[in-house]
């Protein structure tokens, strides 16, 4: 009686054994696949805090360039969205204003590195109105006048850009004009000057110009400009040497023919 009671537990353990022997496999599976699941879990969950600490740093480190720009203190303002541009490098906000502090600085090229990395995720009015500013802190008119144009054509613009930007264009115009009013001529350009308005009657000028003057019209040309007239060579030096000694031959020629 002793033997069936004992045998009854026993049998019982038997077949637990054998279900976990016949099914160790899929048991085995079963508790990988719970265990990945757990560590995904897990990862996620670490990523997602990752994130909201970096959310929250970008978040204090705007507010932190705002009151430096508010300070005028623009070293500050570009620190702090440096620090920034590190948690998320495409952060087209921290772009645009680091770029806008940037030209306050005159760290013009900088400035036009950052306005390119926005406007390569995104034609935006801002970023095309800092690219203008910093071509135009580089002296690069013709292309800031591009860029400002393509802010005029923008489907965002408003009232208050529109005016800033034909502001800034005047602007651009009016230091071309100032440019090309205090460029200083080289010696050739002078000579060829003198030589036009000089007081030998057209009929002459003409003929002395049109038969005994050659000069390259490259000699004259806006490159020319950067020439110093103390590092003139030989070529130049004769060259001016003959305009003069034309005119004065022409001038002879017009005085004895009167006389």
């Amino acid at each position: 009686m002793s033997q069936s009671k004992n045998s009854a537990p026993n049998s019982k353990w038997v077949r637990t054994v054998d279900f976990v022997l016949n099914h160790k496999t899929k048991i085995m599976v079963g508790c990988g696949a719970a265990f990945v699941a757990l560590a995904a879990m897990g990862a996620k969950a670490a990523y997602d805090h990752k994130k909201d600490q970096e959310t929250q740093r970008t978040k204090a480190l705007l507010r932190d360039s705002e009151h430096a720009m508010k300070s005028r203190d623009y070293d500050g303002q570009v620190e702090c969205l440096s620090a920034v541009l590190t948690l998320q490098p495409n952060h087209t906000i921290a772009l645009t204003n680091r770029a806008n502090a940037l030209c306050v600085l005159g760290r013009f090229e900088e400035a036009l590195a950052d306005a390119k990395a926005v406007l390569k995720q995104e034609k935006t009015v801002r970023g095309l109105m800092v690219k203008g500013r910093a071509l135009r802190g580089m002296k690069e008119y013709r292309k800031a006048l591009v860029a400002y144009n393509k802010v005029l054509k923008h489907p965002d613009l408003s009232d208050v850009i529109k005016a800033s930007v034909l502001k800034s264009i005047d602007g651009i115009e009016q230091e071309i004009r100032n440019k090309k009013a205090n460029q200083k001529l080289t010696p050739l350009e002078q000579a060829k000057k003198d030589l036009l308005s000089s007081s030998v009657p057209q009929r002459t000028m003409s003929s002395v110009t049109a038969t005994s003057i050659s000069m390259p019209s490259v000699l004259f040309s806006s490159s020319s400009s950067s020439t110093s007239s103390s590092t003139l060579d030989a070529e130049e030096e004769n060259m001016i040497l003959r305009i003069q000694q034309q005119i004065n031959a022409a001038q002879s020629k017009h005085e004895q023919k009167n006389f």
